[in-house]
């Protein structure tokens, strides 16, 4: 009996080729860009922190309407701390929004020709 063996490989044999026979097209997709996620998720954060806001003051407007709740204690404690962290979250995606369209400050290269001293004379 004839030995067999495993380790040849044997040739694939290759299908016909149709000359109708188009492969499908590779869809083309665009390289991950880290700022476009970026802008993306500050973008999450800002719309979520304004509808926090909208519902919390709609929220205590509604229960301050009814009696439920007394409005000294809610304007004085929860008002100005979520209009602080809703104001700088948004100021922060505001404000790198309007630094991106901003044109780059000239570089300065050491010297001091032209520099105006404390008194605006130049020395």
């Amino acid at each position: 009996m004839p030995e067999l063996d495993l380790t040849a490989e044997a040739p694939v044999p290759e299908p016909p080729l149709d000359p109708l026979f188009k492969p499908p097209p590779v869809p083309l997709s665009n390289p991950f860009n880290i700022d476009e996620k970026r802008e993306g998720t500050r973008g999450d954060l800002a719309r979520g922190l304004l509808w926090l806001l909208t519902f919390v003051v709609g929220g205590v407007l509604v229960f301050v309407g009814l009696g439920r709740l007394e409005g000294t204690v809610i304007t004085q404690s929860i008002f100005p701390s979520l209009i602080a962290l809703a104001g700088t979250a948004l100021g922060f995606y505001f404000g790198s929004q309007s630094g991106k369209n901003a044109e780059p400050l000239p570089v300065s290269n050491g010297s001091s020709a032209g520099a105006a001293g404390p008194d605006g004379d130049g020395k």
